[in-house]
C-alpha cells in the first residue's frame, strides 16, 4: 500500500512538475509535447496499478538488485542528457547564437529528478524490506519525471531546430543591403 502511495504522490508530483516547466503553455504551441505528458502519467498510473497488486516488495536481494537496475538506467539517461546539452549548445553555438530557454528549462529538470531523486543512496537496514521498495520506487519516480523532462527538452530543441532550419543561416545579418 505504501508504493501505492508514493506512485499517487508521484502523479500529483507530475502536474506540479510540467507547471513548474510551463508545459502548459508550451503544450499549446506544440501538440508534440502532449505525448511525454500523456505517457509519463500512464506509466504512473501503471506503476501505481502494479503496486496494488499482489506483495509490493520482496526479499532483500531483489530489492538491492532493482537498484541496480535502476542506477544503469539512471546512469544511460544521464549520458544521453548530457549529450544533447552538449550537441545542442554547439549546434546554436554556431548558428543561433542562443540556446532555447524551453529546451535549457526541461533539461535543468531532468537533471534535478534524475539526480536529486533517483541517484542518492539512503542506508536502509537490511531487514527493512518494505523501505528498500519504497525507496526504489520513490527513485523509480524520479527517473520516470527526469526521462519524460528530457524527452520533452529534446522536442523542444527539435522543434526550434526546424523553425531557425528555414531560415537562410548564410544570410549576412549584419549587413542587410547586402545579398
Amino acid at each position: 500500500m505504501l508504493s501505492f502511495i508514493v506512485y499517487l504522490i508521484g502523479l500529483a508530483g507530475w502536474f506540479f512538475a510540467w507547471l513548474f516547466a510551463n508545459g502548459y503553455k508550451l503544450m499549446k504551441n506544440n501538440r508534440m509535447l502532449l505525448l511525454p505528458f500523456i505517457i509519463c502519467i500512464a506509466y504512473l498510473l501503471l506503476n501505481m496499478l502494479f503496486a496494488l497488486h499482489g506483495n509490493s516488495f520482496g526479499s532483500t536481494e531483489y530489492e538491492e538488485s532493482r537498484f541496480d537496475f535502476i542506477d544503469k538506467r539512471v546512469g544511460n539517461l544521464i549520458s544521453a542528457t548530457s549529450s544533447v546539452i552538449v550537441v545542442a549548445t554547439i549546434i546554436y553555438g554556431i548558428t543561433v547564437k542562443k540556446l532555447p530557454v524551453a529546451f535549457v528549462k526541461f533539461m535543468i529538470l531532468s537533471y534535478i529528478f534524475q539526480l536529486s531523486v533517483s541517484a542518492p543512496i539512503l542506508w536502509i537496514p537490511q531487514d527493512e524490506v518494505k523501505w528498500f521498495s519504497i525507496l526504489r520506487n520513490f527513485q523509480t519516480v524520479g527517473f520516470i519525471y527526469g526521462l519524460f523532462l528530457c524527452i520533452s527538452g529534446i522536442i523542444m530543441l527539435l522543434n526550434d531546430l526546424t523553425i531557425f532550419g528555414t531560415l537562410n543561416l548564410d544570410k549576412d545579418d549584419e549587413n542587410p543591403t547586402k545579398q
